[in-house]
């Protein structure tokens, strides 16, 4: 498996904020009136970060086999790297996709909706930012040390 590349997460951020926006300009100019992004999408976005950072915190005693500490099985070390690259590309998705919220609620704060809209939508993106950095950081926990020759 390799590691998520910072390119790799820009580009699905990239691509899903350019798509968010276009559709959501699509939206308004038959509407008039940009959907509404209910303030616990935040919470629930940060909350999954939270978790997985912090399930970084308790696994990485683990991972490194410390003292005290009970080995973490394979296929459960397996399963968290699964989460992890699931986070960050999911993180990155929301990022761009509330992203496309932010770019076009910021058009014209004059209206109140709007002015609301922004706020939600920009702690949306910072919840996704807390996602994607919480995957990175799990899957760089979950990654093996280097083989040493005297190991083979």
């Amino acid at each position: 498996m390799k590691a998520t590349t910072w390119r790799l997460l820009v580009a699905i951020a990239a691509i899903s904020g350019l798509l968010s926006w276009g559709l959501l300009r699509a939206w308004t100019s038959g509407l008039g009136a940009l959907p509404e992004v209910p303030w616990p999408t935040a919470v629930v976005i940060a909350v999954f970060g939270a978790v997985v950072l912090l399930s970084t915190i308790l696994l990485r005693p683990r991972i490194r086999h410390k003292d005290g500490h009970k080995p973490l099985e394979p296929l459960v070390a397996a399963r968290f790297a699964v989460l992890s690259l699931a986070s960050s590309r999911a993180g990155a998705l929301f990022v761009g996709a509330y992203g496309g919220f932010l770019a076009l609620a910021l058009s014209d704060l004059t209206i109140d909706y709007r002015r609301h809209i922004a706020i939600v939508s920009g702690l949306c993106v910072l919840a996704g930012g807390v996602l994607v950095a919480g995957g990175i950081v799990l899957e760089r926990t979950c990654r093996l040390p280097p083989e040493r020759d005297d190991d083979r």
